[in-house]
């Protein structure tokens, strides 16, 4: 269907713009006022629209389809818009001739020898359905019942002649809410959806006016008394269902819907999509819908749009590299997804790390302070994992800083290295860094083996002191904060309380205080964790950071 999307602009300035292959699922993500809704409302506009009535595209820099190659494959390329094989058979226009032909209903003059503009038009107008967030809760309104024996003239017409589809939709919403839902013809005039607590014995039971199915239709709630979540559930599945769209573009199709729901209809919409072998164009903020579509195996891929300082990017990840990553266990029970749709993340080594920073710089933005807002905080369990939820995050655009223990510069050979390659250091530098990382460790050694513990930096003398605040704080530059004090037990040592991992982080909250209006409330100053995560929030915040990739 859609061959490429262009945009105007990629991962930096100086990359070259975006252009992408649709696929199945294409899932815009970003933080908010990054212009994913309105890249939707250009692709369809350009889509549906002639030239002459397109506005100015601002994100959007072209859409090319699969066209035929020959008049001879043009009847073939129309059907794949939703034409029947009937209506296919319609369209062979002889040399310098024309012929109307009718699409899903709508009346159209085809040309021997389309262009783009013209197929793109036909495309718009039989095989694309926009639903945003003004539509789809309507979706379930009651209407005109219309001509049965005609074509359909309704989304619920369309359901109420299409067996198949009617079941199919009556089993999904079974499985999400416990409840059928059936098409009602009993007002005579209009259909309307109704929700039962049992699904019709029959097709006489639900389409019929016998006494039978005016009783069925009774018992059964009208899905306008029931909540959004419901409607809209109901109606996206119901609008994907009841046509043969192609083309289907859905901003924050998790509107009104709880994550787990949100999760169930993005499996339900990529199932879709892969059977119709449709491309399915949606704009999310919901980690969970993402998730969904990743699970449904039909071929999610990434791009997430960014728009700060006047600057715009689009950085992508192609659907073979994101199932990859998505078969590593840690990525999949550590949000990770979910720091996609922040402005930054923090990557620590512990649960425990992540509490304390998140704290410490939750206290920094309440303060009116430096903190970083609008970040994510997450946890890779050990050092040697940090890296495998670090590069993915960078490559995507989101300046994601790691916190390691002192204790990194122990660590040879692939745990240092694969934090400096998922932090962008370039290779010659991590070779440089390599070397200095082994004369730091001897050093340390040598001034106290119990260094990590017991200091630090601390432990060493003036000149080796001020060669490992040198090393500290080249990979800060990229983004990777080594805590000088040796790890996350040295900080606030003023406290005085238990160093034991198993106690220190409950035995700090508590001297921290949770009341901002008590006078034991610790509040942010000067130096200490609160200098650290002051930094940290600076990085993520310059736009001229090194680490990410261009």
């Amino acid at each position: 269907m859609i061959k490429t999307i262009k945009l105007n602009f990629g991962a930096s300035p100086s990359s070259p713009p975006l252009e992408l292959n649709p696929g199945a699922m294409t899932v815009f993500i970003g933080p908010n006022n990054s212009g994913k809704s309105l890249l939707l409302r250009e692709i369809a506009s350009l889509i549906k629209n002639p030239p002459q009535v397109r506005g100015h595209q601002k994100i959007l820099a072209d859409v090319s389809i699969e066209g035929p190659e020959s008049r001879g494959n043009l009847r073939q390329a129309l059907i794949g818009f939703g034409a029947t094989e009937e209506e296919g058979n319609l369209l062979m226009p002889t040399q310098g001739y024309s012929t109307w032909v009718h699409i899903l209903g709508v009346q159209f003059k085809i040309p021997v020898n389309p262009s783009q503009d013209e197929l793109l038009n036909l495309l718009g107008q039989t095989a694309m359905i926009v639903l945003d967030g003004e539509t789809r809760l309507r979706l379930v309104s009651a209407t005109q019942s219309g001509d049965l024996v005609g074509r359909p003239t309704s989304l619920l017409h369309a359901l109420f002649i299409d067996d198949a589809a009617r079941k199919r939709l009556r089993k999904l919403t079974s499985e999400a809410f416990g409840l059928y839902a059936v098409i009602d013809p009993t007002s005579l005039s209009k259909f309307r959806v109704r929700m039962s607590p049992r699904p019709p014995d029959d097709d006489e039971e639900e389409q019929s006016l016998s006494v039978r199915a005016r009783t069925f239709h009774a018992q059964a709630t009208d899905i306008q008394d029931l909540s959004d979540g419901v409607k809209a559930y109901t109606g996206i599945l119901s609008a994907l269902l009841s046509g043969k769209s192609r083309i289907i573009i859905i901003d924050e199709p998790e509107a009104f819907l709880h994550p787990a729901l949100a999760r169930r209809l993005a499996f339900e919409i990529s199932v879709v999509a892969k059977e119709r072998n449709a491309n399915v164009i949606a704009a999310t903020h919901s980690a969970d819908f993402l998730m969904g579509c990743i699970e449904a195996g039909a071929g999610t891929q990434i791009v997430r749009l960014t728009y700060s300082n006047s600057l715009a990017t689009a950085r992508h990840m192609p659907a073979d590299d994101l199932s990859t990553l998505m078969r590593i266990p840690l990525l999949r029970t550590t949000n990770v997804l979910g720091a996609l749709f922040h402005v930054g993340a923090v990557v620590t080594e512990s649960e425990a790390d992540r509490a304390f920073y998140d704290e410490v710089n939750h206290r920094l933005i309440g303060a009116k302070d430096e903190g970083a807002r609008g970040v994510s905080f997450l946890f890779a369990q050990n050092k040697q994992t940090v890296h495998t939820i670090l590069r993915p995050l960078r490559r995507l655009g989101i300046p994601a800083a790691a916190i390691v223990d002192m204790d990194v510069v122990k660590e040879g050979g692939k745990v240092f290295s694969n934090i400096l390659e998922a932090a962008g250091v370039p290779s010659l530098m991590r070779q440089s860094l390599g070397d200095v990382r082994g004369k730091l460790k001897d050093a340390l050694d040598a001034a106290n083996p119990n260094w990590k513990i017991q200091g630090g930096i601390g432990t060493l003398g003036k000149d080796d002191a001020a060669a490992c605040r040198d090393f500290i704080e080249k990979l800060a530059e990229y983004g990777v904060f080594v805590v000088p004090g040796g790890e996350l037990e040295s900080w606030l040592p003023h406290l005085k309380v238990n160093k034991s991992k198993h106690l220190w982080l409950g035995e700090v909250f508590g001297q921290m205080g949770s009341d901002p209006a008590s006078a034991d409330y610790m509040k942010p100053s000067l130096g200490d964790v609160w200098e650290f995560m002051r930094r940290i929030a600076r990085w993520i915040g310059n736009p001229n950071r090194k680490g990410l990739p261009l």
